[in-house]
């Protein structure tokens, strides 16, 4: 290529000229002419272009103009345009006119569908119409429109040819954006010799030079194919890519490699067959004629709203200070828009819209106008005017418009933009609280039986505190009255520093009714603030910031605030001298934070998953209470009676220096010589720690009630989950100065649940039950309100501490485990059981009972038909064999796996007659009898069973429990594998019963088993099992309850037998 450097500034001003012409036939391969003005240097410019296209030129006539001009082959003009189209403009040698330029043009955007694989390969008889095969390739991809006549039904000859795909949404605006061009720069009658009628012709004209380039480039890419290439053509992405008969796609693929188009790309084909393999890779391209023939814009443009504030927009009109909803079309895919106001003032039917021309774009953005003015009144009133091009919004009304109108036209897919009004930035957002003086509230003794904390702390209940509040928005300061009445008003604007910004005043009204709920006008108690404190910090968007400002006189809750936000980073405290062990980094964490509540005064709820040592963490905590001589009394430890064994070994094992007492037992009521309970006895000898348990503490209450304990802890604190029980009234009545509840599942059923253990450890800290129930229950459970369940999560941050086996820290600790379902059917004579059962149910319920009575009838239903499953002889008596069960059958199948593997299992079931069958079952099969872990055996009994079992004596490698009694408190870390034979109603207790084996301690993967009959009710009850995690993962679910207050059809569809799914094949 010779450089512009080369010839003088008169000749590289020069433009050449350039034109293709294809004949009739699709197949056409073309033939050029370049040609430049007689007027121009012919001797060294002539010699310039010669050097080009390889031929001497010759002088002629073009336009009236005497022309040097150069005729060239269509290979020779694809592939010296295609040299041009790689290089930039400044180093050609003299310029291209404008209709040449775009044959440069149209080459570039081949290459790119080259490289990007849009590309298919094609065929069509020889000698028809390029114009005819266009139009049946847009019908080769409609599928429902299988034109196969145009390839005929028998043996035919073909043309071979590369053609674009045009499924890339770019490529094809770029396609449009060149064929619009070429409507305004080339000829009527370019591109088609001896057809200057051609509808549209310039435009397909484009078309057809890009098939061109494409079919060229293409075949450069693959060169000849031989046998000897399979090969390599196999590996080409353009080779072709769908089967067929083996000659057909042999010769197909032969002429689409030629590569010279001048040789022999015609071969011979079955019209039918090679039809069938075009139509097939048809349909994933977008040869559609609404994305390739509309020219109105309709395929890459939309109809875009922009909505203007007053100050912005200059009013021809008037001064009124109404905001614009202006209308625009715009590109899906460039930065491209224009005002709808410019098409209005177009003296014809087209539009250039960027550097496309569109042609009658008011048949797609008219009818889109008028589907948004359904939505919009706004917009449907500017479509009774000439000409529309913008609605009026008034002030009044854009607060409305924002809130209800925006969100329905977006849910419409229309684009809606605010082009100068910004959002306040959420770093810029302050609500700030003063706290004014302190003073007590008198009280009365209480009338309710409740136990007083000892001592003095923080957040005593009987601390009133007076505040207010402001919110400041970029430094302007806005009043609780002022923005009180920007909520009423519903005008979330305001004007800062001569913009208007967008308040999320919703957002913050929210955000504060903590602040306006529960306290009375601007007083309140301290505990109930620190609460709505926490609530706020917790509503408010990220980046907004809640700020506390405490006037002189209330300095003094400094420290008591501080304290409270460092919950979750409390000071280090050293371990105990006489602690026998070690404390893991989150263990010690824990020990920190059990003594910073008792500094604040607050009690609190460690909630750690099961295995993760709740019990050393209090043990340590109380060995540091007795070193540094704060204990103001002894420690009173309510557990369940299966719970006992552990708590005095653990002690043993941590703490020996702290004197324990367990008071439980017949003898606990007998005198010594002196006249002195035991219990009585042993406090006067400095005992530390008394253990006793929930039922003992109902029955020894007045004893108990009579002591002045220093810290009061309760582990499994879901023992007092129903406020109403005895057991949790009991405990209420309790006096302390510190109160602990230890916990793996916080919220078994209901949230009501956390407020009954909360209400223990810290009195009135969520509320009276009603008012927990109003502002918590109702929003999460029944609304599944998220911004509560965060709230809620951070109010109990400070009183309330839950690590997990799957925080990331805390897991490198445990082995994996992880969950399988095993199916199992029912034998027939369990299908007929299940069958007569829920039989007998509706036929009662159809009888006119009370509500009560129907959901007794309910519940007892659920437990016979979970029988059934499991065994026949649980309802019906006989014979225990494991033939009558296939469940049982499949338990036995994988315990032999188990056992032949060296491996241990638990085996949990809520049955007590299911686990006998169990052991029976195992000591048939292997020869050994399993132990039974069961509510019926005494401490003793439990403990001997544990121990031998962890220690592998005189003990068979599986452990069968039931779910109440295996579920608390015990370590079996032999085991991992875990079989729930049966199904509980509550996810949270399954997990309790797998985290039997699932502790620190295991070292093994542990595998659990959560056994299914398939068509029955288990089946469906397991999906409700999963999804009722959710509440429990929120906020630290409800019990059966829920499916008694079903209606009949519900309960049918529930309970019903899918007897082909159910029954399983015997022998």
């Amino acid at each position: 290529m010779v450089g512009s450097g080369q010839m003088n500034q008169k000749q590289s001003e020069v433009s050449l000229y350039g034109r293709c012409l294809f004949d009739t036939p699709w197949e056409d391969q073309g033939t050029a002419k370049l040609w430049i003005s007689a007027a121009a240097d012919w001797v060294q410019i002539g010699t310039w272009v010669s050097e080009q296209v390889g031929m001497e030129p010759r002088l002629g006539m073009e336009n009236d103009q005497s022309v040097m001009f150069w005729e060239i082959e269509g290979d020779s003009f694809v592939n010296l345009v295609s040299d041009w189209a790689g290089q930039p403009k400044s180093e050609l040698a003299l310029s291209l006119s404008p209709e040449l330029d775009l044959y440069v043009r149209g080459a570039r955007l081949a290459t790119v569908a080259i490289a990007a694989r849009d590309v298919l390969a094609f065929a069509a008889g020889s000698g028809q119409e390029w114009l005819r095969v266009f139009m049946h390739c847009l019908d080769l991809a409609d599928a429902t429109n299988p034109d196969w006549e145009a390839w005929g039904g028998g043996q035919g000859t073909f043309v071979a040819a590369w053609i674009p795909a045009w499924s890339k949404e770019d490529l094809r605006v770029l396609r449009a954006v060149l064929g619009s061009v070429a409507q305004q720069v080339w000829p009527v009658n370019v591109g088609t010799a001896g057809q200057e009628n051609q509808a549209k012709c310039a435009g397909l004209a484009m078309e057809r030079w890009l098939w061109r380039c494409i079919d060229w480039h293409a075949r450069q890419l693959l060169g000849p194919a031989g046998p000897a290439e399979s090969a390599r053509l196999s590996a080409s992405p353009f080779r072709v890519r769908y089967r067929g008969e083996e000659e057909t796609v042999h010769h197909w693929q032969s002429a689409l490699a030629v590569k010279n188009t001048s040789e022999q790309r015609a071969f011979a084909a079955d019209g039918w067959l090679l039809w069938r393999m075009i139509h097939e890779t048809f349909q994933s391209s977008g040869w559609r004629k609404n994305l390739l023939c509309d020219r109105s814009g309709n395929g890459h443009y939309h109809l875009e709203f922009d909505l203007c504030p007053p100050g912005v927009q200059q009013k021809e009109d008037s001064g009124q200070l109404d905001w614009q909803l202006r209308f625009y079309v715009a590109h899906n895919v460039w930065s491209v828009r224009a005002r709808l106001s410019e098409w209005w003032q177009q003296p014809g039917r087209t539009w250039r819209v960027g550097r496309e021309w569109l042609v009658e774009p008011d048949s797609w953005f008219l009818p889109a106008l008028q589907q948004a003015g359904q939505v919009a009144p706004e917009i449907a009133h500017s479509l009774q005017h000439k000409a529309p091009s913008a609605a009026q919004i008034g002030a009044q009304e854009v607060v409305h418009f924002l809130t209800e109108t925006v969100p329905e036209l977006l849910g419409q897919g229309f684009v809606v933009k605010f082009q100068d009004l910004q959002n306040v930035s959420l770093q810029d957002i302050r609500i700030r609280v003063r706290v004014g003086k302190t003073r007590r509230k008198v009280t009365l003794p209480s009338r309710n039986g409740v136990g007083e904390r000892t001592g003095e702390g923080f957040f005593e209940t009987n601390q009133l505190v007076e505040f207010d509040w402001t919110v400041a928005i970029a430094g302007k300061e806005i009043s609780r009255e002022e923005f009180e009445n920007m909520v009423r008003q519903r005008t979330p604007f305001l004007e800062l520093e001569g913009t208007w910004k967008l308040v999320p005043l919703e957002h913050l009204w929210e955000a504060l009714q903590p602040l306006r709920q529960g306290n009375r006008g601007t007083t309140a108690n301290l505990l109930s603030l620190t609460r709505s404190l926490l609530q706020v910090e917790a509503g408010m968007l990220g980046g907004a910031a809640l700020e506390v400002e405490l006037a002189p006189v209330a300095q003094g809750l400094r420290e008591a605030w501080e304290g409270l936000l460092s919950h979750q980073q409390p000071p280090q405290v050293a371990i105990p001298l006489e602690f026998r062990g070690s404390l893991r980094s989150y263990q010690a964490e824990g020990l920190a934070w059990l003594v910073h509540l008792r500094r604040m005064g607050l009690g609190g709820v460690l909630a750690d998953d099961m295995g993760l040592g709740k019990t050393v963490q209090v043990l340590a905590y109380l060995q540091y209470l007795k070193q540094q001589c704060l204990a103001q009394g002894p420690h009173l430890l309510l557990c369940p009676t299966s719970l006992v064994t552990n708590w005095r070994a653990e002690a043993g094992r941590f703490t020996p220096a702290l004197k324990l007492y367990i008071h439980h037992g017949a003898d606990r009521n007998n005198l010594d010589d002196n006249g002195l309970l035991p219990l009585d006895r042993e406090l006067t000898k400095g005992c530390d720690v008394v253990l006793t348990t929930y039922a003992t503490a109902v029955r020894d209450l007045d004893q108990l009630t009579a002591k002045a304990w220093d810290v009061v802890t309760i582990d499994e604190a879901q023992a007092i989950k129903n406020p109403d029980t005895k057991q949790a009234q009991a405990v209420l009545r309790l006096h302390s100065h510190h109160r602990l509840a230890l916990t793996g599942t916080p919220v078994e059923n209901r949230l009501e649940e956390l407020w009954s253990i909360l209400q223990f450890t810290t009195p009135e800290y969520l509320g009276s039950l009603a008012w927990f129930r109003h502002h918590f229950v109702e929003p999460i459970v029944s609304r599944g309100e998220t911004r509560v369940a965060k709230q809620l999560h951070q109010v109990l941050q400070p009183v309330l501490l839950r690590r997990t086996k799957m925080d990331p820290d805390i897991r490198l600790e445990l082995p994996d485990k992880w969950e399988v379902v095993e199916y199992a059917g029912l034998t027939t004579e369990q299908a007929a059981l299940y069958q007569a059962v829920i039989n007998r149910l509706f036929a009662g319920l159809n009888e006119t009972v009370g509500p009560m009575s129907r959901r007794g009838r309910i519940l007892t239903t659920l437990v016979r038909l979970k029988q059934v499953c499991d065994h026949p002889c649980l309802t019906s008596g006989g014979s225990a064999d494991a033939g009558r069960s296939a469940k049982l059958r499949r338990l036995l199948d994988l315990l032999e796996e188990v056992v032949e593997e060296g491996e241990a299992a638990l085996v949990f079931t809520q049955f007590r007659g299911m686990g006998e069958v169990v052991c029976s079952a195992l000591e048939r099969r292997f020869g050994w009898r399993p132990d039974f872990l069961h509510g019926g055996l005494s401490t003793g009994q439990r403990a001997r069973m544990i121990e031998d079992f962890q220690t592998h004596v005189n003990s068979p490698p599986v452990l069968v429990l039931s779910l109440k009694a295996g579920g608390l408190g015990l370590n079996l870390t032999r085991a991992n594998h875990v079989f729930h034979f049966d199904r509980w109603w509550n996810p949270a207790v399954e997990d309790q019963a797998t985290d039997r084996a699932f502790r620190i301690g295991q070292v093994r993967d542990v595998q659990v088993h959560k056994f299914v009959c398939t068509g029955t009710l288990e089946e469906r009850i397991d999906d409700l099992i999963r999804s009722k995690r959710a509440l429990s993962a929120t906020v630290v679910g409800q019990s059966e309850g829920w499916i008694t207050e079903m209606d009949n059809e519900s309960l049918r569809d529930l309970f019903s037998l899918d007897l082909p799914a159910a029954l399983e094949e015997e022998d």
